[in-house]
């Protein structure tokens, strides 16, 4: 028996099994550890500010992270940072282009939960698939997190996204 990222892995399960265990696992803490932080911030109910981004302690990196100016309207919410696993799992840099021809749950399902969490001033949790530009089966976790500058109006939201390759 071994032990990798915190699961006990038994020899007679397969790699694959262990893989997506242990892939499983990963996703879920990402999406809880970015909640958890985003609770932690906010101080009494307001949202919280654009500047915990920069912030050494965000259980959340770079390169799992997709940050969205927001604008006027939907058409307006730009990407404005992506990080490496999520550029890998769109298939390209989304970095400048529109929310709606970004984020798998505007195209795929018609509804722009970055938008849903702009109004409700809200988290709002993501979960599906989607096919990426390189034609790859993408499975993914996501949690849309919205941020202020002054503590009240939502100018960026902030996801946190975790993913793999379907076969």
């Amino acid at each position: 028996m071994r032990i990798l990222g915190g699961v006990t892995l038994d020899h007679q399960h397969s790699a694959s099994e262990a893989t997506t265990r242990v892939r499983s696992s990963v996703e879920n803490r990402l999406v809880g550890k970015a909640l958890k932080f985003w609770e932690s911030v906010r101080k009494d109910g307001e949202l919280p500010m654009s500047s915990v981004l920069d912030m050494d302690d965000c259980p959340f990196g770079a390169e799992d992270s997709l940050v969205i100016e927001v604008g006027v309207s939907e058409l307006d919410d730009r990407v404005v940072a992506a990080g490496e696993h999520v550029r890998a799992a769109l298939g390209r840099d989304p970095t400048g282009l529109s929310v709606l021809d970004t984020l798998p749950s505007s195209t795929e399902m018609g509804l722009s939960f970055c938008r849903a969490s702009v109004d409700l001033k809200k988290p709002m949790a993501d979960v599906g698939r989607f096919f990426n530009k390189k034609g790859q089966e993408v499975l993914y976790r996501s949690i849309l997190l919205p941020l202020s500058d002054d503590g009240h109006r939502v100018n960026r939201v902030v996801s946190a996204f975790s993913y793999k390759v379907g076969h």
